[in-house]
């Protein structure tokens, strides 16, 4: 094996697809709001500049809706954070481009040596 095979070899990325991570946080996300549809009987969820007392009540009344919708947003943060992580390493992973220029701070250091 020769050493471009090698470094080829090594700079295969390990990970989860992106696509399919985004797919998985996506489903999860939107049937989190799938679920408020169906078990509030289509009733729409409260507006924060509502007054207190109703959306205190309509929380009192839904209160499994709310564990399940919870619950699936949470599960929808985890492949999201892992998508991020993944995105992140591969830029990292990415080779750098070469310009081929110099900064004139270094070709004025190689002419006085």
């Amino acid at each position: 094996m020769t050493n471009d095979e090698t470094n080829d070899h090594d700079r295969i990325h390990r990970s989860p697809s992106p696509g399919w991570l985004a797919v998985v946080a996506v489903t999860l996300f939107v049937a989190s709001i799938a679920v408020n549809l169906l078990m509030s009987g289509g009733g729409h969820y409260p507006n924060p500049y509502q007054p207190g007392p109703e959306t205190e009540n309509y929380f009192l009344q839904h209160p499994g809706m709310m564990r399940v919708m919870g619950f699936l947003q949470f599960g929808a943060s985890i492949p999201l954070g892992l998508l991020a992580a993944v995105i992140v390493s591969r830029l990292r992973l990415a080779p750098r481009p070469y310009t081929g220029t110099l900064r004139e701070s270094e070709k004025q250091g190689d002419e006085s040596s």
